[in-house]
Order: C-alpha cells, then sequence, then structure tokens
C-alpha cells in the first residue's frame, strides 16, 4: 500500500512540473532616451522621444500601450490625448518612437511667470503590469534647442489656396513653409497622388526629393517641382517629412485638372439650391450633400468655411440663394477650413474622409457649393449655409 501511495505522489509531482508556465508579463522600466531634451522659449518646439520598454514574460493584452501624456512646464499641466501601442508576441522588450509638439503659448507663460525654465512629460505604460516614463526638458534659446518641425503649410504659389481648379496642360507648384527649432538636416521629398490612385485611399510616388541643413531656429519656404497637369482629375500633394519627425498629421493640397475652355460671359452667376443638409443641421461622417444642377458647370466646388463668432444673417427678400439684386455675389468672410471637388455629372456627394479630418468636433462651418466653368471661374454658387460638426 505504501509502495502505491509513494508512486501515486511521485506521479503528482511529475504532472505538475510537466504544466506550461502561466508566467504572464510584466513591464520591468521605461525610460526616455534621451532623458533630458532642450525646447526653444519663444515658439513652438518639437522633440522626438524615444521610448524604451525593458519587458519579461507574455503580454495578456497583445501589446504595449498608453493611452495618453501629461506635459508639464513651470507648473502647468495639460494632457496630451495621443495614444501610443507596440504589439507583441512574447515577452521582448519594445521601442516607441514619439513626435512631440510643445506649444509656444505655454513655454511664453512659463517665462513670464518668473519660475525654473523646466518641464516633464510623463507616460504611464500598461502590458497588464504599469510602469512610468518620464522626459525632462529645459527651456533655453532657439540655436540651442533641439532640432525639431514646430509647424509645416502648405499653399499653391500663386494663390495661396489649398484647393483650386486649373486646365489641362497650366503651370502649377506648390510652396511649404516650415518653422524649426534647432540645428539639422532637414530631408523631406515631395508626393504627388494622381488621379489613377482610388479616393479614400490614395498612392502617393515622389516628384522630388529635399535636403536642407538649417541652424538655429526660424522659417524656410521649400518650393515644389512642377506638378502634372496632362491629366484630368483630382490630385493630391504633400511633402513627406522624413526626419525630423512630425508630431502632426501631414498637410495635403487638392487641386482638379479640368479641360480647357472660355469662362462664361455674365456679371450675375447663377444660384445653386442646397436642399441637404437642413440648415443648422448636422453633417456627420456619411451624410449626403445634395444641391441643385447649374447647366454652365464643368465642375462643383464643395467648401467648408470658418463660421466665425455671430450667427449667419438671414437671407433677404429680393435674395435667392447666392444672387443678390445689383449682380453681387455673397462672400462670407470665414476661411476655408476644407473642400473637395465632384463633376458635373453629379449633384451629391458624400464628404470624402480627406476633407472630414481637418474638421474639429463640436464647431460651426459654413457649407458653399460652388460651380466652375472649364477655365475654373465660378458660374455660380448657394448661399453660404451654417453646419454643424458633431
Amino acid at each position: 500500500m505504501r509502495i502505491l501511495l509513494r508512486a501515486f505522489i511521485a506521479a503528482m509531482i511529475a504532472g505538475c512540473l510537466l504544466l506550461p508556465s502561466t508566467t504572464r508579463a510584466a513591464i520591468g522600466t521605461v525610460t526616455a532616451s534621451p532623458p533630458t531634451y532642450s525646447l526653444a522659449m519663444n515658439q513652438a518646439s518639437a522633440v522626438t522621444i524615444t521610448w524604451r520598454i525593458q519587458r519579461t514574460g507574455a503580454s495578456t493584452i497583445g501589446g504595449v500601450s498608453s493611452p495618453s501624456g501629461s506635459l508639464t512646464i513651470a507648473g502647468t499641466t495639460i494632457t496630451i490625448n495621443r495614444p501610443l501601442f507596440r504589439p507583441t508576441s512574447g515577452g521582448e522588450s519594445v521601442i516607441i518612437v514619439e513626435t512631440l509638439v510643445v506649444p509656444r503659448s505655454l513655454l511664453v507663460r512659463a517665462i513670464k511667470s518668473g519660475g525654473a525654465l523646466t518641464g516633464s512629460y510623463v507616460r504611464i505604460f500598461t502590458d497588464g503590469v504599469t510602469a512610468t516614463g518620464v522626459a525632462n526638458f529645459n527651456i533655453t534659446t532657439g540655436g540651442g534647442a533641439d532640432f525639431g518641425i514646430s509647424r509645416l503649410t502648405l499653399k499653391f504659389l500663386d494663390d495661396d489656396s489649398r484647393a483650386t481648379v486649373r486646365a489641362v496642360d497650366t503651370r502649377l507648384r506648390a510652396a511649404a513653409r516650415i518653422s524649426f527649432t534647432g540645428t539639422g538636416l532637414l530631408q523631406a521629398s515631395w508626393q504627388i497622388a494622381t488621379p489613377t490612385s482610388t479616393p479614400g485611399n490614395e498612392i502617393f510616388r515622389p516628384l522630388r526629393l529635399e535636403r536642407r541643413q538649417l541652424t538655429g531656429n526660424g522659417e524656410v519656404e521649400l518650393i515644389s517641382p512642377p506638378l502634372p497637369t496632362t491629366i484630368e482629375g483630382q490630385y493630391l500633394v504633400a511633402l513627406l517629412v522624413e526626419d525630423p519627425g512630425l508630431g502632426f498629421d501631414t498637410p495635403q493640397l487638392i487641386y482638379t485638372i479640368i479641360p480647357p475652355g472660355a469662362p462664361l460671359a455674365g456679371p450675375l452667376p447663377q444660384s445653386i439650391l442646397v436642399s441637404a443638409p437642413a440648415p443648422e443641421g448636422a453633417l456627420a461622417t456619411g451624410t449626403s450633400i445634395a444641391w441643385s444642377p447649374s447647366p454652365a458647370a464643368a465642375v462643383y466646388r464643395i467648401v467648408l468655411m470658418e463660421a466665425g463668432d455671430g450667427p449667419l444673417a438671414a437671407p433677404q427678400e429680393d435674395l435667392q440663394y447666392g444672387a443678390l439684386p445689383d449682380g453681387k455675389r455673397v462672400r462670407p468672410e470665414g476661411r476655408i477650413v476644407t473642400g473637395f471637388y465632384m463633376p458635373a455629372t453629379v449633384t451629391s456627394a458624400v464628404l470624402p474622409a480627406l476633407a472630414a479630418s481637418r474638421l474639429t468636433s463640436g464647431q460651426r462651418y459654413l457649407l458653399q457649393i460652388q460651380a466652375l466653368d472649364g477655365s475654373g471661374n465660378p458660374v455660380a454658387e448657394s448661399r453660404p449655409q451654417e453646419v454643424y460638426w458633431p
């Protein structure tokens, strides 16, 4: 009997030794590389932080994540709502690179406070076990700041717009204005997506590489090569910055190439009626925009502009949509935020994802439909209509 009992106990011990390990992931340490950064005191600064996360064990949630960061400069704290995530398959250590833009207003407030010109950026990472990483900042002059890009704007060279319509074979270039701090080599490339790309899933190809040595702090302007205008349709233009990293989305320009043609005469443009969405209605993702046709249109331009602080004036009895009795047109003061083009054969559209990405939740905008002739001249337009982006 004793022999049987000993055999049973030995078998149980052996079985337990053969069971698979249930060790779960555990983040040991999180370090920022480099640990300290220098920020320019007189303008926004961008720094690239490399988070090095040491771990052991297998992840229970499929990766390492951090939902947000906390930026503190001279006692003032703001939250950076940018989630970070890196998938993992085991207990390997991971590296996550983040580019952080420190707002100029925060730096100016720190200088005016008279306190210590220092700050920190804190992130909490988790893979089932949490750990905290910290990057430290010193505020200095622009020349002593770390190399980074705080602002990048794009426009067409000849009309300062972000969207335009041109005839086939016209000359067109883009310009990029870059605000930077520190000293380093800027590496970027002009890229184009042609009408052959799938709308909403555009494929960009390079036009030209840009390499520029930048020193101190300031601004630099880059001019694109001539943009293609031989094929009719819609194009997207971007300046892709490879180094240093950007802490914001890369801006894009939109232009449409249409067949050549003479502008139509007549001081009074035809009026266009917007039938959807309703005035002051929500323009959510997937909402249809519909309008009455214009016989003279070669292409329709749909734009969303800043609504301003005051309410939109009510239409007068002698005002029918976009036309005034004296031949003038309604010209809203708001800056164009986004827009897109549709062929003259359609009178409805859904806001593209690229255009929607430029809208801010909770903001009011002015929606206007413009009909353009073969030379890109307006021949009809709707009255600006207030809409709401939820």
